[in-house]
C-alpha cells in the first residue's frame, strides 16, 4: 500500500502542544540523525524484520533544528531500522527545546547524559522471563511456527524454550533455583539430560557447576555426556543379553579385585605359560565379563568388546609358574629386578589409563569443535586475520593442506554443509561451484573452510601426545578465534612431546601417579587394529 511521504514540519497527527513535547506520524526519512553516544549500530535481521512487520511502536525523540528539521536524539536504531523495513511512517516525539549545535557545551552535556543514561540503565527481559512469555503463547494457542513468524525469533531457540518448559530440572536451571541462572541454551541442554534415568541428576548437576564455573567449556562437557551416553545405549543390549544367559556384567571397579582370563592357566597340572581360554571358563562360578567400548581406527564406528574374567583365580592356576611378586607381601622375596618390572608394569598401566581416558576426551572435543566451525564459517564476516593466516598457510607449504587438495576436501564441504565429493571423482563440484560463485568476504571464507578442513583431516587422537607443526599452528589459530579449547586440546600446544618424556604423563589431566580419573572412563582402548 503506498503511503503519501508528508514533510517533517508537516505532521500528520499532533496531540495539543505541553511542556512534554508534540507526539506526529513522520516519514522516518525525512529524519535527521544526531549526534549519538552509540559509536557502532547493530541493526540484526531480527529486529528489522519485526519493525517490518509490526512498526516502531516506541516513539522516537526527536528535536528541531534552527532549519526546522527533526534530528533524532533517542531512537536512532529504531529510525534506522524502519528504513531498512521500508516503513512510511514512525512515531516522533517532538521535544519543546530546540537542538544544540555541537558548540553548545551545555546542550551537548545534556544530549550524552540522555543517550547514556537511556541506554545503560535499560534491562533487558531475563532468559526466564523469554522462557515463560512464549509458553504463555503457547498455552493460549499460538504453534511453535506461528510464534516464529509473528516474533521472529529464530526456530531454533523456539524449540530450546520449547524443551526447557517441558523440564522441571531445565526450568530451575533458568530460574536460578538452587544456583547460577543459566541461559536459555544451557538450560535447553540440561532438559536433553532430563531423562528420568539414574545418570540424569548427576549430568544435571555437572552441567549446572559447568554453566558457573566454566562456560566457555560448556559444550565439551555437554558432548562428553552425550558420548558417554551413546556408549552406554550401546552396551545395554549386550549387558541384557549377558544377564539373560546368566553370566555376571563386571564393573569397572569389579576388574579391580577380579583376574584377567590371560594371566590364568585351567590348572597347575597344565604346562606353564598355558592360557585360560573363555570357552574353558564358562563353566567356573568366577567366570564374568566387563564390556568396553572400542573405536575402529579405519571406519571410526565404536564396537562393543567383551573381556573375560575369574572372580575366583584360586580355582585356577597362574599362568606362568613364577608370578609377579607381590609388593609389600610378608614373607615376599623381592629383588631389584621384580622391583623395577613392578614398578614398569605401574607406568604402563597408569599411561594406559591416561591414554583412554585422553583419546575418549579428544574424540568428544572433535565432535564439539567441527560443530563450532561449522557455525563459525557460516558468519557472513571471516574474522580480520583470514587473509593472513591464509597466505602463512600456503606459504609454509603445510602438509596437512597438500593432503587435503589431493583427497577432495570432503572435510572442508562438510564444515560447509555442502554435499561430501563421491570416491574417486577427484574433488567437490559443489565447493568448486560455490568458490566461482563466491566474492569478497565469502570467497574468503570459502578458501579458509578448505585449509580448515586439510587442518582437521591432519589431526587424530595421537595429536594430543604428539602434536605436529601444522597441529600447533591450528589450535592456535582457533584459540585466537576465540575457540574454547578443551582440555585434552590445550596438550596439543603446551605438552609438544610429552609422551615421550621417561614418566611425562604424570600431570596430565590432574592424574597422579598410580591413580585414575576423577571420573573413571568407561571404556578400555587400546592402540592397534580397533583402537
Amino acid at each position: 500500500m503506498s503511503v503519501t511521504r508528508q514533510a517533517a514540519e508537516e505532521p500528520t497527527t499532533t496531540m495539543p502542544e505541553s511542556n512534554v513535547g508534540e507526539l506526529a506520524i513522520v516519514d522516518p526519512a525525512t529524519l535527521v540523525i544526531g549526534v549519538n553516544t552509540r559509536s557502532e549500530v547493530n541493526l540484526d535481521p531480527h529486529f528489522c524484520r519485526d519493525v517490518g512487520d509490526r512498526g516502531v511502536r516506541e516513539p522516537i525523540t526527536v528535536r528541531r533544528d534552527g532549519d526546522g528539521r527533526l534530528v533524532v536524539r533517542k531512537g536512532q536504531r529504531r529510525t534506522l531500522a524502519a528504513l531498512k523495513a521500508g516503513r512510511a511512517a514512525v512515531p516522533v516525539l517532538i521535544e519543546p527545546e530546540p537542538d544544540t549545535g555541537e558548540t553548545d557545551t551545555d546542550g551537548q552535556i545534556e544530549r550524552i547524559i540522555d543517550q547514556y543514561g537511556e541506554n545503560v540503565h535499560r534491562a533487558a527481559i531475563t532468559e526466564a522471563d523469554e522462557a515463560r512469555a512464549h509458553q504463555q503463547l503457547l498455552d493460549l494457542g499460538l504453534s511453535a511456527g506461528q510464534i516464529v513468524r509473528r516474533t521472529h525469533v529464530p526456530a531454533r531457540r523456539i524449540r530450546a524454550i520449547q524443551a526447557v518448559n517441558a523440564s522441571r530440572a531445565a526450568k530451575d536451571a533458568i530460574e536460578g533455583v538452587g544456583g547460577y541462572a543459566m541461559t536459555i541454551d544451557q538450560a535447553a541442554v540440561v532438559a536433553e539430560f532430563d531423562d528420568g534415568t539414574e545418570h540424569a541428576e548427576p549430568a544435571v548437576a555437572l552441567l549446572r557447576e559447568v554453566a558457573e564455573c566454566d562456560p566457555d567449556r560448556f559444550g565439551h562437557a555437554a558432548q562428553r555426556l552425550r558420548d558417554e551416553r551413546a556408549e552406554r545405549q550401546l552396551v545395554s543390549g549386550y549387558a541384557e543379553a549377558l544377564a539373560a544367559d546368566g553370566i555376571r556384567l563386571l564393573s569397572a571397579e569389579d576388574t579391580v579385585t577380579a583376574t584377567e582370563l590371560y594371566l590364568l592357566r585351567p590348572t597347575p597340572e597344565c604346562p606353564s605359560g598355558t592360557e585360560l581360554s573363555a570357552e574353558q571358563h564358562t563353566s567356573c562360578p568366577g567366570h564374568a565379563i566387563y564390556l568396553t567400548v572400542r573405536k575402529d581406527w579405519t571406519t571410526g564406528a565404536k564396537e562393543v568388546h567383551a573381556e573375560a574374567y575369574c572372580t575366583a583365580p584360586d580355582q585356577h592356576a597362574p599362568r606362568y609358574d613364577r608370578a609377579a611378586p607381590q609388593l609389600g607381601a610378608v614373607g615376599a622375596e623381592v629383588t631389584g629386578e621384580d622391583l623395577e618390572a613392578e614398578r614398569e608394569r605401574q607406568r604402563v598401566q597408569r599411561r594406559q589409563v591416561i591414554e583412554n581416558y585422553n583419546n575418549k576426551a579428544w574424540d568428544s572435543a572433535t565432535t564439539h569443535r567441527r560443530e563450532w566451525l561449522t557455525d563459525f564459517l557460516s558468519r557472513r564476516k571471516p574474522p580480520v586475520d583470514a587473509a593472513m593466516f591464509i597466505a602463512v598457510t600456503l606459504a609454509v607449504g603445510s602438509h596437512d593442506a597438500r593432503r587435503a587438495m589431493e583427497g577432495g576436501q570432503g572435510t572442508a564441504c562438510g564444515l560447509l554443509k555442502l554435499p561430501e565429493p563421491k570416491p574417486f571423482t577427484g574433488g567437490s563440484s559443489d565447493l568448486v561451484d560455490a568458490a566461482r560463485a563466491a566474492a569478497g568476504p565469502r570467497a574468503l571464507q570459502l578458501a579458509l573452510a578448505v585449509l580448515l578442513g586439510a587442518y582437521e583431516d591432519g589431526i587424530s587422537r595421537d595429536s594430543w601426545r604428539r602434536p605436529t607443526g601444522d597441529t600447533i599452528a591450528y589450535f592456535t589459530a582457533l584459540r585466537n578465534w576465540h575457540y574454547p579449547l578443551s582440555d585434552v586440546e590445550q596438550l596439543a600446544l603446551g605438552r609438544a612431546g610429552a609422551a615421550d618424556e621417561g614418566d611425562g604423563l604424570q600431570d596430565v589431566d590432574g592424574i597422579e601417579p598410580g591413580a585414575a580419573p576423577e571420573t573413571e572412563p568407561m571404556t578400555a582402548e587400546l592402540d592397534g587394529g580397533i583402537a
